[in-house]
């Protein structure tokens, strides 16, 4: 009887440590960021602390626009990112002299977009409206204190490697998708959904030896899990896959004398079920 009663009681403090490790898992905090092809509205990111942050961008308006999240090198001032973005051309460039990318989508056919990644403290942020000449429309800044969130488990993770794509041939289609460039350059990650009775194998093919697919091979616009980010970066991406072959591509170039990243290898289709 005494056994049971210890066993009992043992039990229950388990539960009891198991429950409080689950409420000690803070979620990520939000930051909105509201967009129109006017102007930008950033709400939540007072008294940010460093740690995974869930950025959740929605796009009111007409045509399209991309961002780039740019965390800040030390030294570095938004007022020189402001006056030095329009005139950016070689994102390679920019990264090494201003800042890491660490987030970044286009929006149109797509009106919502978010993904979690882990802010630095005591860090600037900058976010950089890559289709109006590069104005700074938009930022936040993180306080000394790094928080206690934790990043969302992922139900697929996307290596972008140099040049390739390191995922599984078949991947879920709702949960978070993890998207880490273990490179070491910058790449982006573009989503197109493929029609039916496409032949992949010859769209690979072709996209290494630096021909553009046509039109037909698509079922519908391109998405952007990532438009372009640093190495070392880690998106949480909250999206929806549509069922069916989706290719995965990459056409950033290393300069602009070298060759799109798809001629390297850097494509690869997968089924979304």
């Amino acid at each position: 009887m005494r056994k049971q009663a210890l066993a009992g009681a043992l039990a229950l403090a388990l539960t009891a440590a198991g429950a409080a490790g689950v409420v000690a898992q803070e979620t990520p905090p939000t930051v909105d960021i509201d967009v129109t092809p006017k102007k930008m509205v950033v709400s939540g990111a007072d008294a940010l602390k460093g740690g995974p942050t869930r950025l959740a961008f929605d796009f009111a308006g007409r045509g399209e626009v991309g961002f780039v999240v740019m965390e800040l090198r030390p030294g570095v001032t938004r007022d020189q990112v402001v006056k030095a973005a329009p005139r950016i051309k070689d994102p390679a460039a920019a990264e090494k002299r201003y800042g890491r990318f660490v987030a970044s989508t286009f929006l149109g056919n797509a009106r919502k977009y978010a993904t979690t990644i882990t802010l630095k403290p005591a860090t600037e942020y900058v976010i950089i409206d890559i289709t109006r000449r590069g104005a700074v429309r938009g930022g936040f800044t993180t306080g000394q204190e790094a928080g206690t969130a934790v990043a969302p488990a992922p139900s697929v993770t996307v290596g972008l490697e140099d040049y390739g794509f390191d995922v599984p041939s078949t991947v879920p289609r709702t949960g978070t998708m993890r998207v880490e460039n273990r490179g070491r350059v910058l790449h982006h990650m573009l989503s197109f959904p493929l029609r039916k009775g496409v032949n992949d194998k010859k769209l690979l093919r072709d996209l290494k030896a630096g021909k553009e697919p046509p039109r037909t091979a698509f079922a519908g616009p391109p998405s952007a899990p990532v438009e372009v980010v640093s190495p070392g970066t880690v998106n949480d991406v909250e999206t929806l896959r549509r069922r069916g072959k989706v290719l995965f591509v990459c056409f950033l170039q290393d300069s602009p004398k070298k060759p799109p990243h798809a001629a390297l290898g850097m494509a690869k289709v997968v089924t979304v079920e």
